[in-house]
């Protein structure tokens, strides 16, 4: 292995004056392949060794390429018609810092309050990514006019980038209170709640911004009017509850068979709950599928 790497030299950035000719790949290995389009079919996956950085070059000795056949349990005269040395370049995409930055506004913009926008993004920079699709991390501190975040860039699931930025923010942000006491488990209505101007800089942690992260969901304690609501205060409620009266489904091979049962717990749609049959058969879990019904498998009960 040591032999092996030190046959890969790698390279600084590929620049279009380049006097060498390179062999392009665009994975994260170097593939037989990439080397001798004429090697063996059966080896032409073979894998000679990592390929460099993005938009960096590296070179592979034909000796390099030895190695990893004999490695294989190949012939290692395969490789006697390479060139000494090949030079391999990783193919690569540069996504500009004006780019990023309409990427990470559109982002931010999910997160932000009513009537507040982002005027600018200060310490942005351009990224060089493999070719092909690439995605966009953002990671906003406690929101002030003057906002920090950490960007990360990622592609096939492999970060290639990792900085901080600020974000700055303007606009009169509009966020959601309740109009009334709301007590626990109850389930908060539109008319519940009214958008009052907020200063931006005075936003706690974990506040509620938008209306639609407060209608429908239900207090985990009594809520008091007035106030801007932290998100651990409200929950999802139930799609069933305890003591309801539900239709149970078995159904097995084509075979569906109904009856009448009584929830003994609350459950989320999708969830696995214990119902008791109102014909008196034993407790049996069964899983939520609506406000009304909740269905047993008999071929795949948990």
């Amino acid at each position: 292995m040591v032999v092996c790497l030190a046959l890969l030299v790698a390279l600084g950035p590929a620049t279009s004056g380049a006097a060498v000719d390179a062999v392009r790949v665009e994975s994260d290995r170097i593939e037989l392949g990439a080397l001798s389009p004429a090697a063996p079919r059966e080896l032409l996956h073979l894998d000679i060794a990592p390929a460099p950085q993005p938009g960096r070059r590296v070179r592979i000795s034909r000796d390099a390429v030895r190695h990893a056949l004999r490695r294989a349990g190949a012939d290692p005269t395969l490789a006697d018609g390479l060139p000494p040395v090949q030079v391999v370049e990783r193919a690569a995409k540069t996504v500009a810092a004006t780019t990023l930055g309409e990427d990470i506004t559109r982002i931010v913009a999910r997160d932000l309050p009513q009537g507040v926008r982002v005027q600018d993004i200060v310490g942005l920079r351009e990224v060089v990514l493999p070719v092909g699709e690439h995605q966009v991390d953002v990671r906003l501190s406690r929101l002030r006019r003057a906002t920090s975040a950490m960007v990360k860039v990622s592609a096939d699931g492999r970060s290639y980038a990792s900085f901080p930025v600020t974000v700055n923010l303007v606009g009169q942000a509009q966020t959601p209170v309740l109009t009334r006491d709301v007590d626990s488990t109850a389930v908060i209505r539109r008319a519940d709640v009214a958008m009052v101007d907020t200063p931006l800089d005075k936003l706690p942690p974990r506040a509620l911004l938008r209306q639609d992260q407060l209608v429908g969901r239900a207090a985990v304690t009594r809520l008091r009017a007035g106030q801007t609501v932290n998100a651990r205060a409200v929950k999802t409620p139930p799609l069933v509850t305890r003591g309801k009266t539900v239709t149970l489904v078995a159904a097995s091979r084509g075979i569906r068979i109904t009856q009448t049962a009584r929830v003994e717990e609350d459950g989320q749609a999708g969830q696995w709950i214990r119902v008791q049959p109102l014909t008196g058969a034993h407790e049996v879990k069964a899983q939520v599928v609506s406000p009304s019904e909740v269905r047993i498998d008999l071929g795949a009960q948990p």
